[in-house]
């Protein structure tokens, strides 16, 4: 059974028909393997993705970690698992460059599945701040802009061409 945050990924993906959008698939956090017939078992482990979403609508590239919650906020713990997980970071580090932008997509399930796309530059200024040790609804809204969405039956779509033409206002201001 797949949990709500990837059939969240699912439905994102399936709606962004505006755009290529390429998910990078999560990598196993370890596997073990013998070491040349010893019963001593080898532990490795790989590299995390830097988000979970690289998207590109002509001229822009976008970063895209999508996040989904029950609560009306979010633990920073979901955000950034540990001192040395540096992804936020590298994410708001590619801004560096024109016509590149990175989003920590927000989907609040319980508040009518409210959805907004925040730069990761606010999150990670936010988070930085340890104003709180989650980042509530309110402060979503305030430093995000929404991405509209529609339940279908069960599933719902997201409108990513909304989301773009909107946001693409306020970056070039």
């Amino acid at each position: 059974m797949k949990s709500q945050g990837k059939k969240f990924e699912e439905d994102f993906q399936n709606s962004a028909t505006c755009m290529n959008l390429d998910r990078l698939k999560d990598p196993p956090q370890s596997f073990n393997h013998e070491c040349g017939g010893c019963p001593k078992q080898r532990v490795r482990f790989s590299l995390r993705n830097l988000c979970d979403f690289i998207g590109y609508s002509y001229p822009n590239q976008y970063y895209f970690e999508l996040k989904s919650h029950k609560n009306k906020s979010f633990p920073v713990s979901t955000i950034v698992k540990n001192e040395k997980d540096k992804r936020l970071a590298e994410m708001a580090g590619k801004e560096c460059h024109k016509g590149v932008y990175s989003f920590v997509i927000f989907n609040f399930r319980d508040l009518d599945n409210a959805t907004y796309a925040v730069r990761a530059k606010a999150v990670k200024t936010y988070i930085e701040s340890l104003v709180r040790k989650s980042i509530p609804f309110d402060w979503v809204v305030v430093n995000g802009i929404e991405i509209k969405s529609t339940l279908k039956r069960v599933r719902y779509s997201y409108d990513i061409e909304g989301f773009l033409k909107q946001g693409e206002k306020q970056w070039k201001q």
